[in-house]
């Protein structure tokens, strides 16, 4: 099985405080500060097909972290924020406990021995509203990990490769990376056109790398850029929607080979970045009941998402009655 046939289960339990302190009418503080616990045990019974050796994995994880942050608005259509925090995340039963093949030839196995991976994170965001209703933000954020959980070579029973479904397999298993660093941007725009017509368009990049005494190499589960443009149009009991969908490229280069990217799915210069054009039109017929008519990919074009190994719907309709009670 992909998990433990004997069971698996976790519990947590979290202590925490937090405080705003207005020190003006311009600016504001705020802190917080969590103890957390979590636990988890796991139990392997029928080792017939894979003769683990160990019969359990039982971990116990405390940690306490905090936050602070300030919010300063010069004028009133300016907002500025900056915050510090510091996080923890406990291995799951995913990362501990799996039998894996992520791709042919390749076969994740457990790690009883993986510790908690700890975060610390600086955030720098700016809000602000011009022509009455219309709002840009932009946020910068960088986050610095220490024993970042990762997928690497490793070995079972002293050999880095084994018999698996028939095939010989190299051993693969989750570890702590010493270091590693992930920074982004994010920004949104709200323009409000006319009574009728506003403008909403968000971007989203990503940059993820684990730190080694030499050349950085990509962390794994990181997207590339994306985002959404939309036109959106509201006239009493109507609203429709025309937008793109995007993405960009992620280039060969920047996938972790041995991770869990899925590169094996990808093009040889990595996935193609794609946009689709879609439309959907919502009328209520009252504030409890409404039904809206979608048509998604317009141009019926052929992509995929990252990581993935199935193209995306090409053209597809959606009728949607919704009701509140």
């Amino acid at each position: 099985t992909l998990y433990p046939d004997g069971g698996s289960s976790m519990q947590g339990a979290a202590l925490y405080a937090s405080h705003t302190f207005e020190i003006s009418e311009k600016l504001i503080l705020n802190d917080g500060i969590r103890l957390s616990q979590v636990g988890l045990q796991a139990q392997f019974v029928d080792q017939t097909f894979f003769p683990f050796p160990f019969n359990q994995i039982q971990q116990n994880h405390l940690a306490l972290n905090g936050n602070i942050g300030l919010i300063y608005m010069p004028v009133p259509k300016l907002r500025l924020t900056l915050n510090g925090s510091s996080a923890f995340r406990a291995p799951n039963v995913d990362d501990l406990t799996k039998v894996f093949e992520s791709v042919p030839g390749s076969v994740v196995v457990p790690n009883p021995n993986l510790k908690a991976e700890y975060a610390y994170n600086a955030e720098f965001g700016l809000q602000y509203q011009f022509m009455k209703k219309s709002t840009f933000c932009v946020n910068l954020y960088q986050t610095y990990l220490t024993n970042a959980l990762t997928v690497q070579n490793g070995t079972f029973n002293g050999a880095d490769s084994i018999m698996y479904d028939g095939q010989l397999s190299q051993v693969m298993t989750t570890t702590n990376a010493a270091k590693a660093r992930v920074w982004g941007v994010e920004l949104f725009l709200n323009a409000k056109i006319s009574n009728n017509f506003v403008f909403q368009a968000t971007y989203n990049y990503t940059n993820g790398r684990i730190l080694t005494d030499t050349v950085p190499y990509p962390l794994d589960h990181i997207a590339p850029a994306f985002g959404k443009a939309s036109l959106i149009y509201t006239k009493m009991k109507w609203r429709a929607e025309f937008f793109a969908q995007y993405s960009g490229w992620k280039k060969l280069e920047d996938y972790n080979l041995i991770g869990e990217d899925n590169y094996s799915y990808a093009t040889p210069d990595g996935m193609p970045s794609w946009y689709t054009l879609n439309l959907r039109m919502n009328y209520a017929f009252s504030k409890n009941l409404s039904v809206q008519a979608a048509c998604e990919n317009i141009l019926d074009r052929n992509y995929r998402m990252f990581a993935s190994n199935i193209s995306a719907p090409g053209r597809n309709f959606i009728i949607t009655l919704r009701g509140n009670f």
